[in-house]
C-alpha cells in the first residue's frame, strides 16, 4: 500500500493540479498491477515524508493489529490514518480477514 500523487488537468480551464490516491499493488502472473483503493483528493494534508508511516498505520488498522496509536506519527497523521481506514472499512470497499 502506498500513496501516489497524480497530475490531473481540468477540461474546462486546462489548468493542472495534483490529486492523491491510496493504491495497493498485487502480482498478476509476471506483472504487477496497482489498483486505487481510495481517492484522497487534491488537498491531502499529510506531508510526503509521513506517507510510508501513514500507510503502515492504515494497514495495521485494517488488519486490526498493532498498538492503539503509532508513536512515529503526529496526531494529525494518526487522525488521517484512522479516517482513511474508516473509509476503507465502509461496506464493500476492502475485504479484511478476521
Amino acid at each position: 500500500m502506498c500513496i501516489r500523487r497524480a497530475k490531473t488537468r481540468t477540461i474546462r480551464s486546462g489548468t493542472d493540479y495534483f490529486s492523491y490516491r491510496l493504491v495497493d499493488s498485487a502480482h498478476d502472473g509476471a506483472k504487477v498491477r496497482q489498483r486505487t483503493l481510495l481517492n484522497l483528493g487534491s488537498s491531502f494534508p499529510t506531508p510526503e515524508a509521513d506517507w510510508p508511516a501513514l500507510c503502515q498505520r492504515v494497514e495495521s488498522l485494517l488488519s486490526r493489529q498493532g498498538e492503539l496509536m503509532d508513536h512515529d506519527l503526529s496526531m494529525q497523521a494518526e487522525t488521517e490514518a484512522q479516517r482513511i481506514a474508516d473509509q476503507l472499512l465502509a461496506p464493500g470497499l476492502v475485504h479484511c480477514p478476521g
